[in-house]
């Protein structure tokens, strides 16, 4: 294999890696008690709404709302790394924090 080859290959390569890992985390709104366990674990993600008293990812880059009607039934955020992330969600005592591998689509909690 040639050098010219060798670095296209290295390069799918290391691009195929930068999907690996990467994460949806959920918080299931109608689940969620606003215990707070999230927000102590995990303040760089999870903080508590004034409006409702629910953990929330609302002011995080990339969060979005999953919509019921007029109330947000969930909401999602994707990360490359769980960081404190898996810790908040095995905390919860609601279990109202999933989280999905969304390469293989495995439910981690």
């Amino acid at each position: 294999m040639g050098v010219k080859q060798r670095f296209k290959e290295d390069t799918r390569q290391e691009r195929r890696g930068a999907l690996l890992g990467k994460f949806r985390v959920e918080i299931d709104k109608n689940t969620c008690q606003g215990f707070g366990a999230c927000v102590e674990l995990c303040p760089k993600f999870f903080h508590l709404s004034d409006t409702d008293g629910k953990s929330s990812f609302e002011g995080i880059e990339g969060a979005k709302k999953v919509m019921k009607g007029d109330e947000a039934a969930a909401e999602t955020l994707e990360l490359d790394e769980l960081e404190c992330a898996r810790e908040a969600a095995d905390a919860c005592p609601y279990n109202a924090i999933h989280i999905t591998n969304m390469e293989t689509g495995e439910k981690l909690i």
